[in-house]
């Protein structure tokens, strides 16, 4: 069974039908664990449905008539939002292995001063452009970490 400190803290204080409205309720909780994402979003949602709760001063009468609607359609459509905006941002991850340096003349150029290096990646497809977020390493020791953000740009 999951218990959330909002419904410790209604418990305290006399019920009214917005307190009661805003405890989450603990369907199939037995049936399933769940993640302790869920549980905290959960939490979230319960304890800003509290705030609401205790501002907006409902009578009984209001809170029937308040509550099918906030839960029923704003929350229901800010859910929805919330969803289409992370199927948006699209994340990946990835690796890179590189072997080359820069040799001033043609004759100069050897496998035996060559630098090999490596990085590793995540990023994000976000509607203000890809986000990069990285760390290289190379075989002389030096390392770098880098955040790239926004669009490519060519000329």
């Amino acid at each position: 069974m999951i218990s959330t400190p909002v419904m410790a803290q209604s418990a305290a204080q006399p019920e009214t039908a917005a307190r009661k409205q805003a405890a989450p309720a603990a369907s199939n909780a037995e049936d399933k664990p769940a993640s302790n994402a869920h549980i905290l979003r959960d939490k979230i949602k319960a304890d800003k449905k509290l705030v609401v709760a205790k501002n907006m001063n409902l009578t009984e009468s209001e809170a029937k008539a308040f509550w099918p609607i906030y839960d029923d359609a704003y929350q229901k459509d800010l859910d929805g939002l919330n969803k289409r905006l992370v199927k948006l941002i699209r994340t990946y991850a990835g690796a890179s292995l590189e072997l080359g340096n820069v040799w001033q003349d043609f004759n100069d150029i050897s496998f035996g001063d060559t630098i090999f290096a490596g990085s590793a990646f995540i990023c994000a497809d976000t509607p203000i452009g890809p986000i990069y977020l990285g760390y290289g390493r190379n075989d002389r020791g030096d390392g770098s970490l880098y955040l790239y953000l926004g669009p490519l740009f060519s000329f």
